[in-house]
């Protein structure tokens, strides 16, 4: 079952119909996407068994062929889902109605669990473009299904250059995610410590060295299941110290992604005689 997010699309001839299950539209939505690209089937469905987001997929077509898709997560923030201490470093005004016991709902027009995701395909490189027409729509309606906003994650590099019709989207400079540039020179461990300051290589081995009496092993599907109790738990410890949960996960969410993305997916356990750390 599909139903149309827009009455009167600003772009004549757009039909654009949303799903609310990647089952209902499988064949169609893989079909269109390139081999192996990071929006296909396999690398979503294992999120609506294991996650809080309501996914939303999205077929564009102009009269009755597919030229573009998106793919949104919808996520709620619920009083509890946020810590009241920052609240005097934040001015979004969706926290401060949650805090008063309201639920909002955040769209997100990309990934949370995945980095370098983007989350729209389009056949042809110059409609590209029509991702922020589509957008700058839905921010009209969103009051109607009580989303206080959207959020674009892993925009394509020509942000600006697709956005310059809209100004309701905002480029946010600095760098949210912990990521680092990885070198070719570096083959081993050795190879990464050599390139540090000498004050950061003494401090490298020194954890490198604590580090010896701990064993890494590579976690298969019974593995994961087997330890399903003690994985969830050392996730539920580091969440509980985030300012702001949003996107949880279920104890089945590593086990499913596991089953889903298969050799695509590597997961290691970290034991300290013989306890998974």
């Amino acid at each position: 079952m599909s139903l149309t997010i827009f009455e009167k699309p600003s772009i004549e001839n757009l039909n654009i119909e949303t799903f609310g299950a990647i089952e209902d539209i499988q064949g169609l939505w893989d079909s269109f996407l390139p081999e192996n690209h990071n929006l296909k089937s396999q690398n979503l469905i294992f999120l609506e068994k294991s996650t809080s987001i309501k996914p939303i997929y999205t077929l564009l077509r102009n009269g009755h062929e597919v030229i573009g898709l998106i793919y949104f997560q919808q996520i709620s923030l619920k009083k509890e889902d946020i810590d009241t201490s920052i609240l005097s470093k934040t001015y979004w005004s969706c926290l401060v109605s949650s805090l008063l016991g309201l639920k909002i709902n955040v769209l997100i027009c990309g990934n949370l669990y995945r980095q370098n995701f983007p989350s729209y395909y389009f056949k042809n490189d110059e409609e590209k473009h029509l991702i922020f027409n589509i957008l700058d729509n839905k921010l009209e309606s969103i009051s109607e299904d009580n989303i206080c906003g959207i959020f674009i994650k892993d925009c394509c590099i020509g942000f600006k250059t697709l956005k310059k019709d809209s100004s309701n989207f905002k480029q946010l400079e600095k760098d949210l995610t912990m990521q680092m540039e990885i070198s070719n020179t570096w083959n081993s461990l050795e190879d990464y410590s050599k390139d540090l300051s000498k004050k950061y290589r003494k401090r490298f081995e020194k954890i490198n060295n604590s580090s010896k009496n701990i064993v890494v092993k590579e976690l298969n599907i019974t593995n994961l299941t087997e330890l399903q109790t003690e994985i969830s738990d050392l996730h539920e410890n580091v969440v509980k110290n985030q300012h702001v949960k949003i996107g949880r996960i279920n104890s089945n969410y590593f086990i499913e992604m596991k089953k889903s993305l298969a050799n695509n997916c590597k997961m290691f356990g970290f034991y300290f005689e013989n306890k998974l750390i």
